[in-house]
């Protein structure tokens, strides 16, 4: 029998309490889930059919009004519905909180009908809900036919700034169907640089922590770069002749052209972070310190903050002392590029050039402690065992922890009986 599926179609949404907690049962986090929904309501952006809510689960029958799944949607089984739950409901802040700890899924068509159909139920009743079931059922079948695993695409333009053509790696969250589907949310990007070496990363650290409920998902752009030195430093160094930097030529693309293209081509929020390793950090710090308005958060992953005998670590004494930072956060990690023996106040004391690097971002994080009053939200750490490469992975994670340290709901099970 062929089955033509409708243009739109109620679909049954189950949400579970992770670790099957009685989350739910005060009364009050119930009526912020029936606030939700009657806002939902009232906005036209679902059409609600019913709904339960118990202690440790809720389900709905709705259709979203501006989401509604077209016959040929290629959205996987077990997302379309409840994703698009999540990003609509965040859009009520109020919910935000409970539904950072539940783990969303859909229930099986058969289960469903075994678990709340009864056989006393009238034959018209069966007949509808197994037809119901048919239908989920060749959706999903034809949904799985193209089911593409794509971690980002490519964009390639002309950056009239910069005399160049310049490409950026892009990554939507999977939450929202990956690839360039671009109309079931809005997300904080992460500006990244050094996008060849660091893409894969920070994507897969982004979607374990916003699947974990540890983080919101995140937009990636990764940012390649021709002339990597030429891009992220600035004025000479001695010990890298031939090298002039341009970095604030190139924050200006980032500011006047990529940021503008990435945010009216793609679904953004206003929340925007800045990730830089090595010359990377360096760059990062260098924004913080004469341009903090560009981004809402900064991570200096083992920054060459050493170039040009330390230039922005000077420059940024007189400014960290007398700049408000109020809403900006940086995080630093700092990689053990010390000698056997030696600890952080130690090498402070060493004239080494190897230990350069290190001695370069502990005089900056002092500087940062001494002026604490321009209200700067700051975290740095040092990782013993990790040297200059492998610290990144460990710093993206911290860091991105760090900076939405608020988001994870903590709920112990003494507060639930």
């Amino acid at each position: 029998m062929k089955i033509i599926l409708p243009d739109t179609w109620p679909q049954f949404f189950t949400a579970t309490i992770s670790e099957w907690k009685k989350l739910l049962k005060p009364s009050k986090y119930k009526d912020i889930l029936v606030d939700s929904l009657r806002f939902l309501v009232d906005e036209k952006r679902i059409i609600l059919n019913g709904f339960v809510i118990m202690r440790n689960y809720m389900h709905v029958i709705w259709q979203v009004v501006s989401q509604a799944s077209p016959a040929g949607d290629n959205t996987r089984p077990g997302q379309g519905t409840n994703h698009v739950f999540v990003h609509i409901i965040f859009s009520n802040t109020r919910i935000k909180c409970v539904l950072s700890i539940m783990k969303t899924r859909i229930l099986k068509p058969v289960e469903v009908i075994r678990q709340y159909f009864k056989p006393n139920f009238k034959n018209s009743m069966k007949t509808f809900f197994y037809s119901f079931t048919i239908l989920l059922f060749s959706f999903c079948a034809k949904a799985q036919e193209s089911n593409l695993f794509t971690v980002g695409f490519e964009k390639s333009f002309t950056s009239k700034i910069l005399g160049e053509q310049r490409k950026v790696w892009i990554h939507i969250p999977n939450s929202n169907g990956g690839n360039e589907n671009t109309g079931k949310g809005r997300y904080p990007v992460i500006y990244l640089l050094d996008g060849d070496a660091n893409f894969n990363d920070i994507v897969s650290i982004t979607e374990f922590m916003s699947n974990a409920g540890l983080c919101p998902p995140m937009i990636v752009v990764g940012i390649l770069h021709p002339a990597r030195m030429t891009d992220l430093t600035f004025g000479t160094d001695k010990e890298t002749p031939g090298v002039v930097g341009r970095a604030d030529k190139f924050m200006l693309y980032v500011e006047k052209e990529l940021m503008p293209y990435i945010e009216s081509n793609y679904p953004t929020v206003s929340y925007k972070i800045f990730i830089g390793h090595s010359v990377g950090g360096l760059n990062v710090v260098n924004t913080l310190i004469h341009h903090p308005e560009l981004f809402n958060a900064y991570v200096s992953l083992d920054a060459a903050l050493w170039w040009n005998n330390q230039q922005i670590v000077t420059e940024a004494k007189m400014i960290l002392a007398n700049k408000n930072y109020k809403g900006k956060t940086l995080f630093m990690a700092l990689a053990n590029r010390m000698e056997k023996g030696m600890d952080t106040l130690e090498v402070q004391k060493d004239t080494t050039e190897g230990t350069e690097l290190i001695r370069s971002n502990l005089e900056f994080i002092k500087d940062i402690f001494k002026n604490q009053t321009n209200q700067l939200r700051f975290q740095h750490r040092f990782y013993e065992n990790d040297d200059h490469s492998s610290v990144r992975l460990i710093g993206e994670y911290d860091a991105l922890r760090f900076i939405f340290d608020y988001y994870k709901l903590k709920i112990y099970n003494s507060e639930l009986d």
